[in-house]
C-alpha cells in the first residue's frame, strides 16, 4: 500500500478522519454487525465494540472472524451503542475503510434491523477501490493479501477482527 494515491495521504493526516472496520454475521439478508471499531489517524481507539446479533452467528462467519455466540453473549445490542456510533460519525467529515461500501451498507442494515435510522453523513473514502484500480496485477485484494503484497505488518492471527483492522490500514495509508 506504500503507493497510495495523494488524497489518502492527504486524509491520514486530517483530524476530522475516522478509519472504520467492522465485523459481521455474514452477507446475506439477515446479517448484522457483532463488531465495530473506530480509530483516528493518529491511532488512538475511538470506539470499538462486540455487538450481540438478533440471530446465532453462523459457523461460515465465525471460521472468517472466529467471534463466537459465547463472545457476544453478554455484549451491547446495536440498539444500546447506535447513539454512541452515530455521535462519533457526526464529528467526522471523512470515514476510510477497507470495503467501505459493505460497512455502510451493515451500518445501515443494522439499524434498520432494530427500527433505527442511520442518518449520519459523511464522506466514505473506500481503500479497497484505490487499491484495486491501482493494483489491478494483484490476484487477491482481502485486506490481508494487499498487506502481504505492500509489505505492511500485520498479526495474521489477528485478521478479520475490527479494531486490527482498522490499525492494517492505518498502517497501510502510512507507508
Amino acid at each position: 500500500m506504500s503507493s497510495i494515491i495523494l488524497p489518502w495521504d492527504e486524509l491520514v493526516e486530517r483530524e476530522d478522519v475516522l478509519i472504520l472496520d467492522t465485523e459481521t454475521t455474514g452477507r446475506g439478508q439477515y446479517a448484522e454487525i457483532i463488531e465495530i471499531a473506530m480509530i483516528d489517524t493518529t491511532g488512538n481507539e475511538r470506539y470499538r465494540s462486540l455487538c450481540k446479533p438478533e440471530r446465532p452467528i453462523p459457523i461460515t462467519a465465525m471460521r472468517v472472524h472466529k467471534i463466537t455466540d459465547r463472545m457476544v453473549a453478554d455484549a451491547k445490542t446495536w440498539v444500546d451503542i447506535h447513539e454512541t456510533v452515530e455521535k462519533l460519525f457526526e464529528k467526522a467529515d471523512y470515514v476510510l475503510a477497507w470495503n467501505a461500501d459493505f460497512d455502510q451498507r451493515m451500518l445501515r442494515k443494522t439499524a434498520n434491523r432494530y427500527g433505527l435510522q442511520w442518518k449520519t453523513k459523511y464522506k466514505l473514502h473506500d481503500l479497497f477501490r484505490e487499491y484495486r484500480e491501482l493494483r489491478s496485477d494483484r490476484l487477491g485484494h482481502s485486506l490481508q493479501e494487499a498487506c502481504g503484497h505492500e509489505g505492511v505488518p500485520r498479526d495474521e492471527s489477528k485478521a478479520h477482527r475490527a479494531q486490527p483492522d482498522c490499525y492494517s490500514v492505518l498502517e497501510g495509508g502510512r507507508m
